[in-house]
């Protein structure tokens, strides 16, 4: 009898982790201000999720103003395509605009070769001949999106929406927290043979962030205007 009590007892102890872990759920990771990390849009284990998503490593304060900060280039058409364009089923395609030699950050595991978009604009793409004349580019695009907490939006650059690129690639954009962390999507399927990455790094916002016309490109996520004037956003970092 002692044998069996101590068989269950030691049982017994050995659920007792699993019961407090599925009674306490894992939170979100700590909160990190300062951060700095890649965002790969070569995933080939979703290549029918119909976007590219990942999410930051540490938390946003939150209802805390952060200014997040994306930077590169990238394809969504894979390599041989900017060599001898076709549309699906072997249709001819032309090059539209001027594309880049390559990624400024390149895919670790994937082929690279031309690249034809940043966060903020298309420059060059794969499409038909009659697609290609009437989508003049290089123009604003914004499938490159940001989220706090549930709800997806392109928030607009510090320096306003821009329709050619930025010598840099790279462009700030507002962004409030939410107490988790930070997601990231670019729209596109498939998402296999897209390559390329962009830099991602975060900081709270300052008063500077706010100057001129700036305060304007502080929305929520229905792209809804948080401040009316310069002064309010200042008051609010």
């Amino acid at each position: 009898m002692v044998t069996r009590v101590l068989i269950a007892g030691m049982a017994i102890a050995a659920l007792a982790p699993t019961a407090v872990a599925a009674a306490h759920p894992k939170g979100p990771p700590p909160v990190s201000d300062a951060q700095s990390f890649y965002f790969d849009l070569n995933q080939t284990h979703h290549p029918k999720k119909g976007s590219v998503q990942m999410s930051s490593p540490g938390s946003l304060a939150d209802n805390v103003w952060y200014v997040v900060t994306a930077q590169g280039t990238a394809s969504f058409s894979k390599p041989s395509q900017w060599v001898h364009p076709k549309r699906r089923h072997g249709r001819p395609a032309v090059v539209c605009g001027t594309p880049e030699a390559a990624p400024m950050f390149p895919s670790p595991y994937a082929a690279t070769g031309k690249v034809g978009f940043d966060p903020e604009s298309m420059f060059a793409r794969i499409a038909g001949a009659r697609k290609c004349g009437k989508d003049t580019l290089p123009r604003t695009t914004r499938r490159f999106q940001l989220s706090g907490r549930s709800r997806y939006h392109h928030p607009t650059p510090l320096i306003g929406r821009q329709s050619t690129p930025t010598a840099t690639h790279a462009y700030d954009y507002p962004e409030l927290g939410r107490g988790g962390p930070l997601q990231l999507r670019e729209i596109d399927l498939p998402t296999y043979d897209n390559y390329g990455r962009f830099k991602i790094t975060t900081r709270r916002a300052t008063d500077a962030d706010c100057a001129g016309t700036q305060y304007r490109a502080f929305t929520d996520d229905h792209d809804r205007r948080a401040f009316a004037t310069e002064a309010a956003c200042e008051a609010a970092l």
